[in-house]
């Protein structure tokens, strides 16, 4: 017979700092310590102990799942696993971004060979976020900076 007692302590890949999601998206942060005998987990959302709801749950195992995110749901989380050798806790910061909307997209346009067009497209996107555009053309990725191509980007302010 072999026996291990151990204090928690959390894996590497459990320290992420922060979690960016999109608002109404679903988020877990895991929450598995490793500790003999299992330890109890308890959370909190800043500096105070996390009330469940509909929406936000610690689901079995330890970790906390957060269905249709809003911005309420941003800030610090703390994870702290406890049994009778020690106690770990882990934090992760959530941010919650606005989703990322096409404004204006391409029109279809009939032209003739060897005439030229301007296709526009304009998104509506998180404020703290870059955008970047890619275009496509049967599926395709469009290689803008091939010499001697047919296409040009260009970007408004």
């Amino acid at each position: 017979l072999f026996l291990t007692a151990s204090a928690p302590t959390f894996p590497l890949n459990q320290m992420r700092k922060t979690i960016i999601i999109t608002k109404g998206q679903e988020v877990v942060i895991e929450c598995k310590p490793e500790a003999s005998p299992k330890p109890t987990i308890t959370w909190k959302k800043g500096d105070k102990a996390l009330r469940e709801s509909k929406r936000v749950t610690i689901l079995p195992q330890g970790s906390l799942r957060i269905l249709n995110a809003s911005k309420s749901d941003e800030g610090r989380y703390l994870c702290q696993g406890v049994n009778v050798f020690g106690s770990a806790e882990i934090i992760a910061s959530v941010s919650v971004k606005e989703p990322t909307r096409i404004e204006l997209t391409p029109k279809k346009i009939e032209l003739t060979v060897g005439e030229s067009i301007v296709l526009s497209c304009k998104a509506l996107h998180d404020s703290t976020l870059d955008v970047t555009f890619y275009w496509t053309l049967n599926g395709q990725p469009i290689d803008f900076e091939k010499e001697g191509g047919h296409f040009e980007s260009i970007k408004a302010v």
